[in-house]
């Protein structure tokens, strides 16, 4: 495998897990108890700012290889001080900052060499669907308080990113360029 697909993996490896402590967190968070929910959901967030790396350096490592040393120590210092202040200011508020810049950088980098990356489309569509998770949370429209929240919705399009994501990485391998 390719280092581009094994960033990939990773980024994805890092949300699927952070989505099962969301399924704790937010599933079950009167029988954890304060303290035990509090590190569960910080460690969660924590994942997701590890993934947003991952991803992050999976498309510079292939459409920016000469940038890629310098590149790497800034988006580890961005998800250093994200995780930071995750603890220090118990809030999504720094995760949610972390996902826009990430996801802001990725779809300009996949729109600006979509010619360099053979599932380009599918890769932008996952970014572009990822955005829309992050507006379903910012607006918390529910369809039902108690049985479909706006976490569910959610959750709903990140899978489908997850999925789309998947589908730009096994999309004719005979094809990449990278």
């Amino acid at each position: 495998r390719s280092a581009f697909e094994r960033f990939l993996g990773l980024f994805l490896l890092m949300l699927a897990t952070a989505s099962v402590g969301g399924i704790f967190t937010h599933g079950f968070p009167t029988y954890l108890g304060p303290k035990l929910f509090y590190w569960l959901w910080a460690i969660k967030n924590a994942l997701i700012s590890i993934g947003n790396y991952f991803v992050i350096m999976a498309f510079v490592g292939v459409l920016l290889p000469q940038k890629k040393e310098v590149l790497r120590w800034l988006f580890l210092a961005k998800a250093g001080i994200s995780t930071f202040l995750l603890f220090y200011i118990p809030s999504f508020l720094p995760v949610a900052v972390d996902l826009g810049l990430t996801y802001f950088i990725v779809i300009f980098l996949i729109y600006k060499y979509r010619q360099k990356l053979a599932g380009s489309k599918q890769f932008l569509w996952a970014f572009i669907v990822a955005v829309l998770s992050g507006m379903s949370y910012v607006i918390k429209y529910d369809i039902d308080p108690l049985w479909f929240t706006h976490k569910d919705i959610v959750h709903f399009f990140v899978l489908y990113s997850m999925w789309m994501i998947y589908r730009g990485i096994t999309v004719d391998r005979n094809q990449m360029k990278i």
